[in-house]
């Protein structure tokens, strides 16, 4: 029994620093969320506010023009600078740049080529594992049980 006090106190620490570790974090996050990376939403209602700011948007490239490429990141669109774009093959972008006049200047912009086959690559490695569950256990009422060998 005494043991079990123990193991008890414990738990209860841990549960108290995990809380505690919550509550720094969502306190910091609080405090700092002016520093973070203005949205395409900040740069489309007030693009003065945050004219010459450095960040980094992900999105959908839309289309490709003579300058550059449009950006889209939920219902916003912005027009990004940069020489030559091209699509990617399956996926988003995402795109370092500087604000500037409404629009990005792009410093450099990553390709995501691959979601996709991402996704299906997990998708496919999560139906093995739940295949190599059930070989090993079964659905019994409301509980698994190990099969019988």
């Amino acid at each position: 029994m005494h043991i079990n006090k123990q193991m008890r106190k414990l738990a209860l620490l841990g549960y108290i620093a995990c809380a505690l570790v919550l509550v720094s974090l969502m306190y910091y996050s609080y405090v700092n969320y002016h520093s973070y990376y203005p949205s395409l939403a900040t740069l489309k209602e007030n693009p003065a506010a945050i004219e010459g700011v450095r960040a980094e948007n992900c999105g959908i490239m839309e289309r490709l023009q003579e300058d550059g490429f449009v950006l889209r990141g939920g219902p916003e669109e912005v027009v990004v600078q940069m020489q030559d774009a091209r699509f990617p093959k399956y996926g988003t972008v995402c795109v370092v740049g500087t604000y500037r006049e409404g629009m990005i200047e792009a410093e450099s912009v990553r390709y995501n080529d691959y979601i996709f086959v991402k996704y299906a690559l997990s998708a496919l490695s999560l139906l093995f594992v739940i295949y190599i569950f059930l070989k090993e256990w079964k659905l019994n009422a409301w509980r698994f049980v190990p099969r019988s060998r």
